[in-house]
């Protein structure tokens, strides 16, 4: 319970990205590392939080929250 707290105050980046089927690589609650998708540069670690699988298209939209480091 004491690692909740310290993760709890750390603000984290929410990142939506949407990608071809590639994107069901993998799932809700996944963590995903070394991914450069925030728009300034940094690489950071994630974990998948919300999952949209579009057949229409053939898209995946992804929402991914950053790990505190």
């Amino acid at each position: 319970m004491e690692r909740l707290t310290d993760v709890e105050s750390t603000l984290r980046r929410e990142v939506t990205i949407k990608q071809d089927l590639r994107g069901l690589d993998y799932d809700v609650g996944y963590e995903v590392s070394g991914i450069a998708v925030t728009g300034d540069g940094d690489t950071i670690t994630a974990t998948c939080i919300e999952k949209e699988i579009d057949f229409g298209s053939l898209t995946v939209s992804s929402v991914l929250l950053e790990e505190p480091a």
